[in-house]
């Protein structure tokens, strides 16, 4: 398994990617919308890395989402995932429209209070 700095190390690549996209097109947007949601997902796991738990007892979406809703640290940004979470679902598979403001003034504030409340230092 990842050690949490080489998943510190993706996640900021993810980030950095979603937010690096001409978000003029609804490609991009979805991209950014994918690329972001996949980058909490490794700050979750570079956490999960440093718990002391056993790297296979989260693999899995679910089983990540229920931690990420029970634990004492995370559970104050899950809404934050969760809503990450599900603008990735929207875009990937659902195929709705979603303007470029809602990268901006959600996507990337939601994926930064994650960032920061685990205190993850770019």
């Amino acid at each position: 398994m990842a050690t949490s700095q080489e998943h510190v190390a993706k996640a900021d690549n993810n980030a950095a990617f979603g937010k690096s996209l001409d978000l003029g097109s609804q490609c991009n947007i979805d991209w950014a919308l994918t690329a972001l949601f996949y980058s909490a997902v490794h700050y979750v796991d570079a956490y999960l890395a440093n718990s002391g738990n056993p790297p296979h007892a989260y693999n899995t979406h679910g089983k990540r989402e229920r931690f990420v809703a029970t634990d004492s640290k995370l559970k104050r940004v899950n809404r934050e995932y969760m809503d990450l979470k599900n603008f990735g679902i929207n875009a990937r598979y659902y195929c709705s429209v979603t303007k470029a403001d809602k990268v901006t003034t959600e996507a990337i504030p939601a994926l930064e209070a994650i960032r920061n409340h685990l205190r993850i230092v770019p």
